[in-house]
């Protein structure tokens, strides 16, 4: 589960890195197989049993790797200026969207929810205690990250335009 966490994050930087920087083809494979490569690594050297130092180190690369994905587009740009309004609204439409994805995903699964609990109640079926807990996981992995990812800006170059605040 780590390692799908961390190449989550991990090949969602590199393709948005391959897509703002137009690498070619072989640039793509050649990161893709890094990114790869480093996450086999990290699969091998995880321990079976969770101990307290990697999941420091777990928690730490997943922190980094979140605020790659909200750098990499504009690394390039923040050399040169300091301040670009594009790197702004990407992050600002990042972070909305992850506060849409959570508020959707939150509203489903109360409805999901609500509509088992009533047709238990009314057929008198009864579900298993685990069915509300992997409801929550499914739509919240699952149906979180694909609503999240639908709007990452494809075109980050569009959001370089000043748009002023009205």
């Amino acid at each position: 589960m780590s390692t799908a966490a961390l190449g989550l994050t991990l090949t969602l930087a590199v393709t948005l890195a391959a897509e703002r920087y137009h690498w070619p083809l072989w640039r793509k494979l050649a990161a893709n197989a890094v990114a790869v490569g480093l996450l086999s690594g990290w699969y091998v050297a995880c321990p079976a049993e969770p101990a307290t130092v990697w999941a420091l180190r777990l928690l730490v690369l997943l922190v980094v790797l979140h605020l790659l994905v909200a750098v990499v587009p504009y690394l390039g740009e923040l050399r040169r200026t300091a301040d670009t309004p594009g790197f702004w609204r990407y992050n600002e439409t990042l972070f909305l969207r992850i506060l849409t994805a959570g508020l959707y995903s939150g509203v489903l699964f109360a409805g999901c929810g609500l509509a088992l609990l009533t047709i238990g109640n009314l057929f008198d079926i009864k579900f298993a205690s685990y069915v509300y807990a992997h409801l929550f996981l499914v739509l919240g992995t699952v149906f979180n990250t694909w609503f999240f990812l639908a709007s990452v800006p494809a075109n980050v170059a569009t959001l370089e335009q000043e748009a002023p605040y009205q």
